[in-house]
């Protein structure tokens, strides 16, 4: 069977959606990865070393003599098409062994051998006493009501599921990204304002909250709020600055604006300019940015898709004050209260699995009995949405760190996923730069990571000290430790404060760790040996657990 006449994201449903698969996101990757190339006409070129560097996250030293994991994942991969081609109804898929084409063959129904187009006596015997005239007429009668079923069942899942376009949104804002255009002369070129298009299009896909559409698509007729964004190069100017605006618009109202000072007579784009454009994004796109904030402000055409944006927003606002259970339960129940009501949104599925999660370590008022098996009934769900969906992803890597023994390799492969898919969001890059560090060990690359994000943040949230402190206390002097520590605490945090009575027991800060010791006990850490307790609960790795319970170990 030709490719072309089934897309690759199509078969890579049909092969999740019969669950042959497991819950396994490397396998999933890999597939994907195998079907993507081989639709873009690239199935021969490929070849063990690009599997792992591009899929299994190797690194440029791998040598697929040495490191088994391309052969044991595409042994992996074979045996479960092979379970997948006997469930299917459609086709098979085959990968011949040293290679990695996949080879899509159309199936037919089965029939026993003997069987003919004509139906057998007892089949036949009762045909023709159905077709006799006294049936003919209540057969008719079931025929229309079936049509007529169909036809209703077809009608509810197009208004609540089809987009008005095959770009526009129904289920959140619509961003028009119009081209960048220069205002008077300037000695930047085209490939500036090309550089400029892409900055932006590449930080507005981190973001769920938003879709963003080019080339003047018009998505009036949507249901979401709809917006446009207009950059302009003003290089003509005593100081010479991009322009970006953003209106409304059905109103053509202004909702965010910010002028970019670029160097004079500069013919490109300076590094640190181009990572302005990121923030900009962030600034517009994020949880708590411009358009979300914005949206929920305005009509929307269908109350359902509002009700789960709003839902959406909760959740993420939520998680961003750290409330610390104000407003939990009407969080979850309004996320619950969606997928309820038949919100086929993976966003919500996610969020709430995470909601649940975070139950399970007790950072979370009670409100389910088993947190962790709802957390993974709602994943399950929801991959069989879409199983990349970012805030799915997230979730799936949560629920991994909180198992009793944690599958490491899983981790570094949803890590791997993560970043590879949003490189630009500070959020995504918040959680993976966490478990790079604590979870893995992987300090250098977590601080890297974490750094990356704290560029890209303008809320400069202490969260992103985590791995500073981690780091530090690992690898750097006693005094620094301290001076991070400071930035970190946040009193409603137990793991915060762990980490800074650590930081000032290592620094002799005795008067700074006995108000830590206060903080603790009001959360209900009375003594070193619950401190010690609560650090093994968790699955941080060898070294920063040791050096962790060495020094909130320190007596007065």
């Amino acid at each position: 069977m030709d490719q072309d006449h089934m897309s690759a994201d199509t078969i890579l449903q049909l092969v999740i959606t019969s669950g042959c698969l497991g819950r396994s996101m490397r396998q999933r990757e890999l597939l994907k990865y195998l079907l993507d190339e081989q639709e873009a006409g690239r199935g021969e070129r490929i070849k063990a070393y690009s599997i792992a560097l591009d899929v299994l996250g190797r690194d440029d030293n791998f040598d697929n003599g040495v490191d088994s994991i391309v052969r044991v994942e595409m042994y992996k991969l074979r045996k479960n098409l092979a379970l997948f081609n006997t469930t299917a109804s459609g086709i098979t898929l085959k990968i011949p062994k040293a290679t990695y084409k996949i080879i899509i063959s159309e199936t037919s129904p089965k029939t026993s051998p003997r069987t003919s187009s004509h139906p057998s006596a007892p089949v036949r015997s009762h045909l023709e006493k159905f077709w006799r005239p006294k049936h003919i007429a209540s057969g008719v009668f079931l025929i229309i009501a079936l049509i007529a079923g169909l036809y209703a069942l077809f009608f509810l899942l197009s208004t609540r599921q089809t987009e008005p376009s095959h770009t526009c949104s129904s289920e959140k804002p619509n961003l028009l990204l119009r081209p960048t255009v220069f205002s008077g002369t300037s000695h930047m070129g085209e490939d500036a304002a090309l550089a400029i298009d892409n900055y932006l299009r590449t930080g507005l896909m981190q973001y769920s909250l938003v879709n963003f559409v080019v080339d003047a698509t018009n998505c009036h007729m949507a249901a979401p709020p709809f917006y446009t964004l207009k950059t302009e190069i003003f290089g003509a100017a005593e100081q010479p600055y991009i322009s970006v605006i953003v209106q409304y618009a059905k109103r053509e109202h202004i909702v965010f604006s910010q002028k970019i000072d670029i160097p004079k007579q500069s013919a490109a784009l300076a590094e640190h300019v181009s990572w302005q454009f990121y923030t900009l994004a962030a600034k517009l796109a994020e949880s708590s940015g411009t358009l979300p904030h914005d949206a929920v402000t305005r009509d929307w055409a269908h109350s359902a898709y509002k009700q789960d944006y709003l839902c959406q927003t909760m959740a993420y606002k939520y998680f961003m004050v750290s409330t610390r259970g104000r407003g939990y339960h009407d969080v979850v129940e309004c996320m619950e209260t969606a997928i309820k009501n038949g919100s086929t949104n993976p966003n919500i599925y996610g969020l709430l699995a995470t909601f649940y999660i975070d139950q399970s370590r007790g950072n979370q008022p009670e409100y389910v009995n088993t947190p962790l098996i709802e957390a993974e009934k709602l994943l399950a769900q929801a991959e069989t949405i879409n199983p990349f969906n970012i805030e799915v992803l997230l979730a799936r890597l949560r629920l991994e760190t909180v198992r009793d023994a944690s599958n490491k390799e899983e981790l570094k492969h949803l890590l791997y996923s993560l970043e590879h898919r949003q490189p630009y969001n500070p959020r995504v890059l918040l959680l993976t730069s966490m478990v790079s560090g604590y979870e893995l060990g992987n300090w250098e690359h977590a601080k890297e990571v974490s750094t990356t994000a704290l560029q890209l943040d303008q809320t400069r949230s202490y969260k992103y000290q985590y791995v500073e402190l981690g780091y530090a206390l690992l690898f750097s002097d006693a005094k620094n430790a301290y001076e991070i520590s400071l930035k970190l605490y946040e009193p409603n945090s137990s793991v915060a404060l762990i980490l800074c009575l650590a930081a000032a027991n290592k620094a002799g800060m005795p008067r700074q760790a006995a108000r830590y010791k206060q903080d603790l006990q009001a959360l209900g850490l009375d003594n070193i040996a619950d401190y010690v307790a609560y650090i093994k609960a968790r699955n941080y790795e060898r070294k920063i657990r040791a050096e962790l319970i060495k020094w909130v170990s320190v007596s007065e």
